[in-house]
């Protein structure tokens, strides 16, 4: 019986002749099974030979006939085609013929219309009872349509696009697995609302499980077909027999009928819808393992119209300039926050579109990083799946933008907004014309929402094919556009911003975070009641707090939970979360904080790297650890100019625990860069390294610098030398900024006077006196008043060469007046120990050649006598 239920089936008229039984006994429309195998013919002839003299004829319309001819003995001779057994045959008319048969016209017969099937939901850990029922039934010349692959979402448009669809039955196999399936949930949802028959059947003992919860309402009113204990052959075809005589007989019910069935096919708006609720739960970004329900996890953002935020910044920033004192000023900014953002006006979500005046509706959703934007599209889609929210929409459609890039979409045509839906839902399979055209009727009947996340990442780079469709969508169709609220220079009517959680909000999330953790922290509880005390009594803590994605991070590092182990964040978590470490500064500088902050230093994206930097640098020395002092050297090669000046800065910031020959080589390398900022921080590092960073290489080396073309380059040079004072005070340094006094820019002679007076009486050279005499008479004023440091090491030096160089000075008050040569210099000094020590160091001088020209005296008169 396999091998001829493997053959293929021929519509065809066959005849069969049976003796002995009269023709009257057949009526029209009459319906009958014939349940053995039922030899037939192709040749009428052939089949009247076997009806005898009371006989009938059966002319036979069949579908499902098969050809056995060539595997006969009889070969042509008969023609033989084989009715299987189970053939359920009706009535259409009966003649009798000349020879005085009656003739009985008869059509094979199904409950299954043609083009249909019976389809098969069940999930995949039944699929060996599922195959042998399945068999079982296409014997019966029962077409089915069972999907083998499943849990993808290209299987699942399958499932419904095919299988649902084309369905005159849908025969659920239940187990509590089934029950537990998002993907045999929708399938059987969707039947439902397509109006197809239902027909349960049990796999497992009910004795032990029933159907509950969704399922449980979608069967009722029908009785499940029991299969769950059909390992005997024939127990299995008596089940096999009552589904047939189901799938046959049983009529619609009223559980089945949905005023929605009128609709036209759905199945891509249930898809959509299905990834909707699929994407339930919220990460926690810190540690992915806890995720919670959207439900449980979302506390209601706070959203205001942009004229009122605009008008409560308006008031931060006057109370800002009301205060002069630095450090009051930003205790009262932080007071002046809560005053102003403390007691915010929400908006209900459902809500959003009160204030559209037009009839398309179009929001423009505003927010800060790490404020909510996505996770306010992760729920209100989320909600729209389930019914709960904007029900008025057929469709709500969620477009990342920043996924909207030229290496995704490949085609050199102009794609449409049907083409996003395509690429961004159903990548794996191409719209038919039909369903293009439903999803386009949709739109034009305003019947789809979008919801467009991110145009601050979008809009400077909008690849040209895509830009026809995201216009038609911004111009055309109801949506929400969330960005950041920077380079927005689009115009609606209506705009909202989210702008953070409300004290109340703050409360609860921390009640919630640490009852969601209660299993990996002890006193859970307690450790909530004393964060929000710790941030209610740390205004600049608090103020960050009300920032979302920051309170996350604050409650996870309160709690110790195990984030610093995640190694991919997205790129605004990771830019918010070093941003936030950087506001807490030292006490967030723990080794796992550090451990993470190094992790994220090899970072992908450029703005996280330089983020790590920044975080790093506002924690200070606690941070320098063999690994992160490597890695900060490798991000001064860095091919990003923000993250070279950052990771300067950080250096700086630990400099001194950091002081070693690899940092100060790449200083130096930095020295060089290309660009200014970076140099600067660079130089900036190696001042605060100061005597530590005097290293032979180091000094070796700001020497060679002091030769760059470039003159900031050339000034930093000196002042970095000016820090490492006598300890880098080598003859050749002391040489090359002799050099760098008479340099032609004058910053370059400033600095240089500056680091001569550093390095005190090594430097007590007649090159580098007569260098500091002609600064005291630069043209420059910050030159001259480089003479005026209060490093009184080189005076001595400067007053000899004058006395030798015939250079007269005098003190005017607060002038001092230098004569040389032809010209006079004039000098203004406010302060009156420079010029006290001046006029001690010429006496000191004047002393001192008196008693050298005594002792000359002497010693001349000895040699003479």
């Amino acid at each position: 019986m396999t091998a001829l239920a493997k053959l293929p089936s021929h519509p065809t008229t066959v005849w069969r002749g049976i003796a002995n039984i009269s023709g009257s006994d057949y009526y029209e429309n009459d319906m009958f099974t014939w349940w053995r195998v039922n030899s037939c013919s192709l040749d009428a002839g052939v089949a009247s030979f076997f009806t005898g003299e009371k006989g009938t004829l059966f002319c036979i319309n069949t579908t499902n006939g098969k050809d056995i001819s060539g595997y006969s003995s009889a070969n042509d001779e008969e023609k033989e085609i084989v009715l299987m057994p189970g053939t359920r045959l009706c009535v259409k008319s009966k003649t009798r013929n000349d020879t005085g048969f009656d003739v009985v016209h008869l059509e094979e017969c199904t409950s299954i219309p043609e083009g249909k099937h019976v389809m098969i939901s069940y999930d995949l850990n039944s699929q060996e009872i599922i195959s042998k029922i399945s068999h079982d039934l296409q014997l019966e010349h029962i077409p089915i349509w069972c999907n083998e692959q499943k849990e993808m979402a290209n299987n699942l448009k399958k499932s419904l696009a095919e299988g649902v669809e084309n369905a005159a039955v849908v025969c659920c196999f239940m187990t509590p697995d089934y029950q537990k399936s998002d993907f045999c949930q929708l399938e059987l949802q969707y039947a439902q609302k397509r109006q197809k028959r239902i027909i349960p059947c049990m796999l497992t003992d009910i004795k032990v499980w029933k159907p509950s919860d969704w399922l449980k309402s979608l069967i009722k009113g029908h009785i499940p077909i029991d299969f769950h204990n059909v390992s005997e052959s024939s127990t299995m075809q008596r089940k096999i027999r009552e589904l047939i005589h189901r799938i046959e007989n049983q009529p619609s019910t009223s559980q089945c009928m949905s005023s929605q069935g009128a609709d036209g096919p759905s199945y891509l708006f249930e898809l959509i819808k299905y990834e909707y609720k699929r994407n339930s739960r919220i990460e926690r970004f810190m540690n992915p393992a806890k995720s919670f329900p959207v439900d449980q996890s979302y506390i209601n953002l706070a959203m205001i119209e942009t004229k009122e935020q605009q008008e409560k910044e308006k008031k931060l920033k006057q109370h800002d300039k009301q205060n002069s004192a630095s450090k009051q000023r930003n205790d009262k900014i932080l007071g002046t926050y809560e005053e102003i953002y403390g007691t915010k006006t929400t908006i209900d979500v459902k809500n959003i579109f009160d204030k559209c005046k037009v009839q398309t509706r179009k929001v423009l959703l505003l927010g800060r990083a790490g404020i909510g934007k996505s996770t306010f599209c992760q729920y209100v889609t989320y909600k729209w799946a389930k019914r709960e929210l904007w029900t008025q929409y057929d469709l709500v459609i969620l477009i990342r933008l920043r996924k909207l890039t030229e290496s995704r979409y490949l085609s050199a045509q102009n794609y449409s907004p049907i083409d996003l839906v395509e690429k961004e839902y159903f990548p794996f399979g191409d719209f038919s014309n039909e369903e293009k055209q439903q999803l386009k009727e949709h739109c034009n009947n305003c019947k789809v929402l979008w919801i467009l996340d991110g145009y601050d990442e979008f809009v400077h780079n909008i690849p040209d094919k895509l830009a026809g469709a995201f216009d038609y969508i911004l111009k055309t169709q109801h949506h929400i556009l969330t960005s950041r609220p920077y380079a927005i220079a689009l115009s609606y009517d209506v705009q909202m911003e989210i702008t953070g959680f409300t004290n109340d909000n703050i409360e609860k999330y921390i009640v919630q975070f640490f009852d969601q953790i209660k299993d990996d922290i002890s006193n859970g509880s307690f450790e909530g009641t004393k964060l929000l005390h710790f941030l209610k009594t740390n205004s600049s803590i608090w103020g960050i707090a009300h920032i979302p994605v920051n309170l996350e991070l604050i409650c996870s590092l309160w709690g110790d939970t195990d984030w610093s182990k995640k190694k991919t964040l997205t790129m605004t978590t990771l830019q918010t979360v070093c941003k936030t470490l950087g506001a807490m500064g030292e006490k967030a500088a723990t080794n796992e904080v550090i451990s993470a902050l190094f992790n994220t230093l090899q970072d992908a994206d450029s703005y996280v790297r330089q983020s790590a930097c920044d975080a790093l640098r506002a924690m200070g020395e606690k941070t320098a650890t063999n690994e992160v002092i490597s890695s900060l050297i490798n991000a001064l090669q860095d091919e990003h100019l923000n993250v070279r000046r950052a990771a300067c800065k950080a250096r700086r910031a630990i400099s001194q625990k950091a002081a070693t020959n690899e940092v100060t080589s790449s200083l130096i390398i930095t020295l060089r860069d290309e660009d200014p900022v970076a140099r600067k921080s660079a130089f900036a590092a190696l001042k605060t390294m100061g005597e530590k960073a005097a290293t032979i290489e180091v000094i070796s080396s700001l020497i060679t610098t002091l030769r760059d073309e470039d003159s900031d380059v050339r000034k930093y040079a000196c002042a970095a030398l000016e820090t490492m004072g006598e300890a880098a005070a080598t003859n050749e340094m002391i040489s090359a900024l002799i050099i760098a006094v008479r340099d032609e820019h004058f910053g370059v002679r400033l600095a240089a006077c500056a680091a001569l007076g550093a390095t005190g009486e090594k430097a007590a050279t007649n090159e580098m006196v007569s260098a500091l005499i002609n600064a005291l008479q630069d043209k420059y004023i910050g030159v001259r008043k480089s003479a005026e440091t209060k490093n009184d090491a080189w005076l001595p030096i400067v007053t000899y060469t004058a006395l030798l160089q015939g250079v007269a000075v005098t003190i005017i008050e607060d002038k001092i007046m230098i004569y040389h040569m032809s010209e006079v210099s004039e000098l203004n000094v406010s302060s009156r120990e420079l010029k006290e020590n001046l006029v001690n160091s010429f006496k000191n001088q004047q002393k001192e050649f008196l008693e050298n020209f005594i002792a000359l005296r002497e010693t001349g008169i000895k040699t003479l006598e």
